[in-house]
């Protein structure tokens, strides 16, 4: 693993060619296919209800349902309790952990028409989150999405350094338009997976060293994908697949992406008249 610009890995395919240029690489797409929770963003239906995506921090041992179709034949495939992320971080603690991945998820509600809520377990959950049972990488997700679509999984990395961008693309113009207008198929997932291997260090907050990945941005780059978005280029945005310590928060082109799927996030007539954005729901920790 490189000590500087390190690769963020995530195990997804990406196969872009469906839309055009100026907007297909901030969302992930498998040949021809596009994948959303929920029903697509219209103009129609913007003003809708937040779509509602459960998570669970896993707090035993998991495997994903062999009987449904996978993005990826292997990514987090097999996956450890929550905890078990910061075994090896002397440092952190769970409750710090699970701290970054709720804020993680906060930054992504408040970006686009989407709005986390807790599931009772791994069954139920929309996303499974969770340690890596094996110890290879630094994080990866992986998705099932409806079978009626036929599509070959992969093993291929998402952004791999072969890459040939060399910076993010330029935010996507028509959220809308381009996906109602751009001949894609928006595939349903039906669960999402993100785990980080338990055997590296983690940190919170940027020091300058790359080789030990922050877990909030590390968070928020998993569940980018887990929402169905790609690598839009090498830096400059959460998205990107480099580890650089560059940004911190989500950037217009990350946000830009989620809205192209989501729309972009809800409020209420009387604050949006006074400018005021809907106040997030409170997300629990144990």
């Amino acid at each position: 693993m490189r000590t500087r610009s390190a690769a963020l890995l995530c195990g997804l395919a990406s196969l872009t060619g469906a839309l055009q240029p100026g907007y297909a690489e901030p969302l992930l797409e498998a040949q021809g296919h596009m994948y959303r929770w929920g029903p697509a963003a219209t103009a129609t239906n913007v003003d809708r209800a937040p779509q509602r995506i459960s998570y669970f921090a896993l707090d035993a041992a998991f495997e994903a349902p062999q009987d449904s179709p996978r993005l990826s034949a292997s990514n987090c495939g097999r996956m450890r309790a929550f905890r078990d992320i910061v075994r090896t971080s002397q440092q952190l603690t769970p409750r710090a952990a699970n701290g970054e991945l709720h804020a993680a998820l906060a930054a992504w509600q408040t970006a686009a028409g989407i709005e986390f809520i807790e599931a009772p377990d791994a069954a139920h959950a929309n996303i499974v989150i969770g340690a890596s049972a094996d110890a290879t990488g630094k994080a990866f997700a992986n998705l099932t999405y409806d079978r009626q679509f036929l599509i070959d999984p992969t093993e291929k990395a998402l952004g791999t350094p072969g890459n040939p961008l060399l910076g993010p693309r330029p935010v996507p113009q028509s959220s809308v338009a381009a996906l109602d207008n751009g001949g894609v198929t928006l595939v349903p997932i039906t669960q999402a997976y993100v785990c980080l291997n338990p055997m590296t260090p983690w940190k919170i907050g940027f020091d300058g060293n790359t080789a030990i990945y922050d877990l909030r941005l590390t968070f928020e780059h998993e569940i980018g994908h887990a929402i169905g978005l790609d690598h839009p280029g090498r830096t400059g945005s959460i998205m990107a697949y480099r580890y650089d310590e560059t940004v911190r928060d989500l950037t217009p082109l990350d946000i830009a992406a989620a809205q192209m799927l989501y729309g972009p996030p809800r409020t209420d007539r009387l604050a949006a008249q006074r400018g005021i954005a809907r106040e997030l729901p409170t997300l629990s920790s144990p």
